[in-house]
């Protein structure tokens, strides 16, 4: 099975986010292991997130790649 994950900043709003949270709950409808990967999951948007889509919190305040590195270390392909 594929997987794919949208690295988002948060879900507070605007086009962009609502686009991927739209894109990400199609994918998790149609069998596509989805993560949402946020530097905060917080916004509101998150109400809008399919319980398929898997949200990863980083719980950070900016971006920092180190982050990214454990997290590709989480998510196994496939």
């Amino acid at each position: 099975m594929a997987s794919v994950g949208f690295f988002v900043q948060d879900m507070r709003g605007g086009r962009a986010e609502r686009s991927v949270v739209r894109l990400a709950n199609g994918m998790a409808a149609a069998g596509v292991k989805t993560a949402l990967v946020l530097m905060q999951a917080k916004g509101p948007f998150m109400a809008e997130v399919a319980a398929g889509v898997e949200i990863v919190d980083l719980g950070a305040r900016r971006t920092a790649f180190g982050h990214c590195d454990s997290l590709v270390c989480r998510l196994p392909p496939g």
